[in-house]
């Protein structure tokens, strides 16, 4: 065989290996922008896209529609859905015509994340779970479900129960926070805050704010039973 021969033969076998190792892709991040100048303007086009591993911004607005609201991530995605410039710049709007997300039988596990989104008007007549509903997601793994961080419900509603979040054979991790002086608009957190880093098992602080006060007793805000019933009205 002559040196060109055996120098051709060389390259070659030097090349099988290479291809027949799998490619990885890294993971990407799509943004949505309602007011144009992103990858999308509505959020459903965006998740549809996306593969597993991937992060989906939603720049500051109001999102309505069709595409935005019956949200699904597809099978087998755990992608991070998230606002872009932090609560509260992004809100939700479902228009009283169906959830915001709907996670159901997909595969996602905890790696899955909706952070720091504003959700209202959500509802649903097939059943419950106004706002979001995370079932099924992977039983057969011991329920792996989604983390939901930094979200505020407001105005959601289901005929028969969870008018903002239902769980159901699945794990969803909903971080809570014991806010100051919610009725005065005080975000910052009470001492005993689970969202402070010495409040929860991640020693993180989960929010925007740090701490602002002392021990605080509930974190729920007070109003008129007028202004409840107001939010049920159509």
């Amino acid at each position: 065989m002559s040196n060109r021969a055996r120098a051709f033969c060389l390259v070659v076998l030097a090349a099988v290996p290479v291809a027949l190792t799998p490619l990885t892709s890294p993971a990407a991040t799509l943004r949505v922008d309602v007011g144009g100048g992103g990858d999308y303007t509505t959020i459903q086009p965006a998740l549809t896209a996306a593969s597993d591993g991937d992060t989906v911004l939603i720049a500051p607005g109001t999102y309505t529609g069709e595409e935005n609201r019956a949200l699904v991530f597809g099978n087998n995605k755990n992608l991070v859905v998230e606002s872009e410039s932090g609560f509260p710049t992004v809100t939700i709007d479902c228009q009283g015509l169906d959830r915001a997300f709907y996670i159901y039988q997909t595969h996602q596990d905890t790696t899955s994340a909706i952070r720091g989104l504003i959700i209202e008007n959500g509802y649903t007549d097939n059943y419950n779970g106004g706002a979001v509903s995370v079932g099924y997601t992977d039983v057969a793994n011991g329920g792996a479900g989604c983390r939901i961080r930094n979200c505020v419900f407001q105005g959601n509603s289901a005929t028969y129960r969870a008018g903002a979040l239902m769980v159901d054979f699945a794990s969803a991790y909903v971080y809570a926070c014991l806010f100051c002086d919610m009725s005065g608009d005080d975000f910052t957190l009470c001492s005993n805050s689970p969202a402070l880093p010495a409040g929860n098992v991640y020693s993180r602080l989960m929010g925007f704010a740090g701490q602002g006060c002392g021990t605080c007793d509930s974190a729920i805000r007070e109003a008129t039973w007028g202004s409840i019933k107001a939010l049920y009205r159509k």
